[in-house]
């Protein structure tokens, strides 16, 4: 009833007339965070390298850190083919680089073409002119032309080009996305691979021959541009894990995206960043006052409530929607932009919901509430910040509902699924025009 869902696996059972989707988030890819990336940073702008060659996902991982994040992407292959053409211009006029195959060309003649000094010139410009404050930087390109470049073969070169940037712009720490060329083949595949070819297909000799030869070329040309951006990699990698400030993700197991997604973000919160979220306002539901001690609410500028306090003598005698209805209008009423609310649930009563069977979409999590929250001025979590076990369920009105353990599961389903309910003249309990 209005009820968003949240990306995960879907597990779906009954219960008091209730149909409930539980989203449980898919498990996250094993991962390592140097020691040496620092928990907080005084620089104004926040800069990160990202590593990762054929088959390891970074475009994905590069949109993740982009609409989850907000940071801006500075890719070394726009650089080059969008910036090269006027550096030879001014240089001489001889040179035409009109188009992105004669820009290959040219580089593929003259391995000396590219520069790591032009190429971070270009980056800490960018940086510079942008009014964006993170940046994630693919350095390595991919084209083989570019990736012939002396530059790139030259370890102290690039060792030296790096020290020069982080005199302008210090990097917080670079992503490797390693993967293997060949991974292990499940109990299926290997049963598949030890079929002869002509139970595979049903295929003449020439064309089983033919494909043997095209799978056999693909893998070769797929092992030589790992190899190529393996090469040109190993430097920056190098100096990054030397300084400690390295986040290793191995994705040899050729996820799908879901999962690499979680990875992400569970990364980036392990890193204490916070998430970009358009959510209204976030309103958390406790069983008792306790719950706070793991809870900044001045951080997260939250109020807290006490449902008996908020609602009229007549609340012990209502009926569940009448309270959820009751509290949801007091919420609506004193709301305010960019507070959140913190709900002491002292006065709830457990009962089914009456009605048909309707849907509910609860994600069961671990986790920082900043995830759930719109992005603020701190990139970071309060320092007294702990992970709390909740259930959260996100509403069509811009709202997240959070229910902290050990608020009953059953029970937060009912109050999401009345707090989701489109507006209708229903039995009402009437806050106390005094509730604090």
């Amino acid at each position: 009833m209005g009820c968003g869902p949240v990306r995960g696996m879907r597990i779906i059972h009954t219960t008091d007339a209730v149909t409930v989707e539980e989203f449980t988030p898919p498990k996250p890819l094993p991962f390592q965070i140097g020691t040496g990336i620092p928990s907080r940073t005084q620089n104004e702008k926040m800069v990160i390298f990202v590593f990762g060659g054929p088959g390891s996902q970074k475009g994905l991982a590069t949109h993740e850190l982009i609409t989850q994040y907000e940071f801006n992407s500075i890719n070394v292959e726009e650089i080059v083919l969008g910036y090269l053409p006027s550096r030879f211009q001014n240089a001489s006029e001889d040179v035409e680089l009109n188009t992105a195959n004669q820009i290959q060309d040219l580089l593929k003649k003259d391995t000396g073409t590219l520069s790591l000094d032009w190429i971070f010139s270009v980056i800490k410009a960018k940086i510079a002119a942008s009014m964006q404050q993170r940046f994630i930087i693919d350095i390595i390109p991919a084209l083989n032309s570019m990736l012939r470049a002396d530059s790139y073969s030259d370890e102290d070169e690039s060792t030296r080009a790096l020290q020069d940037f982080e005199r302008t712009y210090p990097v917080f720490c670079a992503l490797d996305l390693t993967v293997a060329l060949l991974r292990p083949l499940t109990g299926n595949e290997k049963k598949e691979n030890e079929k002869p070819p002509a139970e595979k297909q049903n295929l003449s000799s020439e064309m089983k021959t033919f494909l043997k030869g095209i799978d056999e070329a693909d893998k070769g040309r797929l092992e030589k541009r790992m190899d190529a951006y393996a090469k040109c990699a190993a430097p920056f990698i190098a100096y990054f894990q030397k300084s400690k400030r390295l986040v290793k993700i191995d994705v040899s197991s050729m996820p799908p995206p879901e999962p690499l997604t979680a990875t992400v973000i569970a990364m980036m919160h392990e890193l204490r960043f916070t998430r970009a979220q358009q959510h209204a306002r976030v309103v958390l539901f406790v069983t008792d006052y306790t719950v706070f001690d793991k809870i900044d609410v001045a951080y997260y500028n939250m109020k807290k409530l006490r449902m008996s306090d908020v609602l009229t003598g007549k609340a012990d005698n209502a009926s569940l929607a009448a309270q959820v209805r009751g509290i949801k209008a007091y919420v609506a009423r004193i709301a305010i932009p960019k507070e959140n609310y913190a709900i002491v649930a002292d006065a709830l009563h457990q009962e089914t919901v009456p009605g048909n069977k309707r849907t509910s979409f609860v994600e069961q999590k671990r986790g920082f509430i900043d995830e759930f929250l719109a992005p603020s001025a701190r990139p970071f979590h309060s320092v007294t910040a702990q992970r709390l076990k909740m259930n959260a369920i996100a509403t069509a009105s811009d709202e997240t509902l959070l229910f902290v353990d050990p608020f009953p599961v059953g029970l937060a389903t009912k109050v999401g699924l009345l707090w989701c309910e489109r507006p209708a003249s229903r039995a009402t309990v009437t806050p106390s025009p005094t509730g604090k």
